[in-house]
Formats: structure tokens, C-alpha cells, sequence
């Protein structure tokens, strides 16, 4: 039996939580406001409303991988 796209889409999201704490340095707090923090990469929105869908979870998976390799263009 196949996960629903909500089932999905949850998973994604923890694993972006995960990735901005350790982003973060283990630092949940900093993760969380980061986000929530809307970003000009993201044309304004916040990672968090960005990451509503399956495109949107992989381009916040993408930027924190960017980000954490030193690639911000």
C-alpha cells in the first residue's frame, strides 16, 4: 500500500526540521524561527509555508543542503 501525499508531506517536514536543527547546530530554537523566517530566496515566504508541497519540501531540502555547503546562489 502506497503513503498518501499527506503521509508524505508529513515525513518531508520532519526531515526538514531535523536537517535545520542540525543546519543549526543542534540549536532547535534557531531552527524553528529560521523556518518561520521568510526568506527572499523563497520570494518571501517561510520555509515552513513553502514546504506545503512535495515540490516546495524538496526546494527547502535543497536550500538547507546549499546552506550548509557554503552554495547561497
Amino acid at each position: 500500500m502506497l503513503k498518501s501525499d499527506e503521509d508524505n508531506l508529513a515525513q518531508c517536514i520532519d526531515l526538514l526540521t531535523k536537517a535545520a536543527i542540525e543546519m543549526m547546530l543542534g540549536n532547535e530554537q534557531a531552527a524553528n524561527e529560521w523556518l518561520g523566517s521568510p526568506l527572499d530566496i523563497l520570494n518571501g515566504k517561510t520555509p515552513n509555508s513553502r514546504a506545503q508541497t512535495a515540490q516546495g519540501c524538496q526546494e527547502v531540502e535543497d536550500l538547507i543542503k546549499r546552506i550548509r555547503h557554503g552554495v547561497l546562489g
